[in-house]
């Protein structure tokens, strides 16, 4: 719908999105979002990149209980004794884009866990400038286990987008 349609911006951010629009893949894993994808790779020990070059330490971002839950399922070897890597992809929502967070692939959350902080905007110029951007604003890390291990995914507010909801729970709101 045009913008002008919306009663808020709060609604036009939190608006439904109609699955004859956007069909799902049937792939292993699919984007949680529509965004622009920044930077992904692997993580080395408990460091990720924020943006190209800007690098910030996972614990800050996820929690040290969460980086406990990592090393217990990343670091393992498999059965066929390969030690998994862990990998990180962060996606960056302009203000246009839809708002709504799907589960990429079937996992079991086992851990929410609301970080207070600030509503710094995070575009990439932003991003760029500011080290460890996405662990000071205000997030909600969801942690727990997918079919190939330790997985989290890590909701960031923004500026004029400081409202993180869980569709599971009413009472759940930053």
């Amino acid at each position: 719908k045009p913008l002008n349609e919306f009663p808020s911006l709060n609604a036009f951010f939190t608006r439904r999105i109609s699955m004859d629009h956007r069909p799902v893949s049937e792939t292993e894993f699919v984007s949680p979002v529509d965004g622009k994808m920044l930077v992904y790779g692997d993580c080395v020990d408990v460091w990720s990149e924020q943006v190209k070059g800007v690098y910030y330490n996972m614990e800050t971002l996820l929690g040290a209980d969460a980086v406990e839950m990592i090393n217990r399922y990343a670091r393992y070897p498999k059965r066929d004794g390969s030690v998994p890597n862990l990998k990180y992809c962060v996606i960056y929502l302009a203000p246009g884009d839809y708002h709504g967070i799907h589960a990429p692939v079937e996992w079991n959350i086992q851990d929410v866990r609301h970080f207070t902080g600030h509503l710094f905007s995070v575009s990439p110029a932003t991003s760029a400038r500011l080290r460890g951007l996405l662990a000071v604003n205000e997030r909600v890390c969801l942690s727990g286990t997918s079919p190939y291990g330790f997985f989290s995914m890590t909701p960031v507010g923004a500026y004029n987008v400081g409202s993180i909801t869980l569709e599971w729970d009413d009472d759940f709101n930053t």
